[in-house]
């Protein structure tokens, strides 16, 4: 698979439905680490590099689409934001939703958790 996250074929299908709450997945691109989060009402799980290769993978991507540039007028940094790490959050059921902090003052970071989707989410008729 292209690791896109269809079909059967895709290292990541099923991530969110392992009986495991933590799994380790090497692909051509890179190794990833999978984490599912319990209590929450859905399946989901947040795939995130796990070595050199795919976090450049994601990198290059991060500075192809100028998102440095783009939210440096919005995010408080010293030289220019950066990737510190990236991850795929896949679902594919959700009951309820789950509202909750990423990053708290007192931890003293200023980072910013950007999530968008990989498709075109023009229909949203069949959207649950």
């Amino acid at each position: 698979g292209d690791g896109d996250g269809d079909g059967d074929h895709s290292p990541f299908a099923g991530v969110g439905d392992s009986a495991e709450p933590y799994t380790e997945v090497a692909t051509p691109a890179g190794n990833f680490f999978t984490q599912r989060v319990s209590g929450w009402r859905s399946n989901i799980a947040w795939v995130s590099v796990d070595d050199e290769h795919s976090f450049q993978r994601f990198e290059a991507l991060f500075e192809r689409l100028e998102l440095p540039q783009r939210f440096s007028s919005v995010i408080p940094h010293l030289s220019s934001p950066r990737l510190f790490s990236a991850f795929y959050v896949c679902r594919s059921w959700c009951e309820a939703h789950s509202f909750h902090t990423d990053y708290m003052r007192p931890v003293g970071l200023h980072a910013l958790t950007l999530i968008t989707p990989l498709r075109d989410y023009q229909e949203t008729d069949s959207f649950q």
